[in-house]
């Protein structure tokens, strides 16, 4: 449905603004993926955009959210 699409277009965002470095924007699109995942109950994708997250964390040093989020 039109919620899914919003989740996948979120996930994609915030993986490309990561590739440019725009790491407030990445978050900030990875996070309304993840909202929206929990909404729908997906935990798959749910577990993407935790480790999406993660990972963000970890390119700027932020290890604690990062290994947070890898738990």
């Amino acid at each position: 449905g039109r919620r899914e699409l919003e989740m996948r277009i979120f996930t994609l965002l915030g993986q490309a603004a990561w590739r440019q470095s725009k790491y407030i924007q990445a978050r900030e699109a990875q996070t309304q993926a993840l909202m929206i995942a929990r909404e729908l109950g997906r935990r798959s994708d749910e577990a993407t955009s935790v480790n999406n997250l993660a990972a963000f964390a970890y390119s700027q040093g932020q290890l604690a959210d990062a290994a947070a989020g890898y738990q």
